[in-house]
Parts: structure tokens; sequence; C-alpha cells
């Protein structure tokens, strides 16, 4: 399954994400979030486009590999 993650730097918070449904869905909240950043944002921001396995075996390995740290 291909979800798009966008994500964005603000300056208290660090590096912060949202995930979306399509690629469309993605590049609006990415340009929502720039115009509520304005020049804080300094113009940051991406997308990427992620391959989410299905299965158990395969989403079990996938997070494993990806998250492998507790950031909070």
């Amino acid at each position: 399954m291909k979800l798009y993650k966008v994500a964005w730097n603000e300056p208290d918070m660090g590096t912060m994400q949202s995930w979306h449904a399509s690629k469309r869905e993605a590049e609006k909240a990415l340009r929502h979030q720039q115009q509520e950043l304005g020049d804080m944002g300094g113009g940051n921001g991406w997308i990427d486009a992620v391959d989410i396995p299905t299965t158990r075996a395969g989403l079990l390995n996938w997070l494993n590999t990806c998250f492998t740290t507790d950031n909070g």
C-alpha cells in the first residue's frame, strides 16, 4: 500500500509529519502547512511516497526496520 508522508520543520517543535492517502492530498497539506508557517518555516517541507506492506510479516518487518527508536 502506498501512502504519502508530508514532513516539515517547525521552529519550536522540530520535524513534524502527517500521512495521506494520495499525492494530491499530501500536496494540499504541504501547501497549507507552508502557508501557516510563513517565513518561520523557511519554505521547507517535503513529501515522501512510502510503500507499507499489508501482510502481517511484511508490516512487522517494516515497523522493526523503520521505527526502532522512541523520539518522545
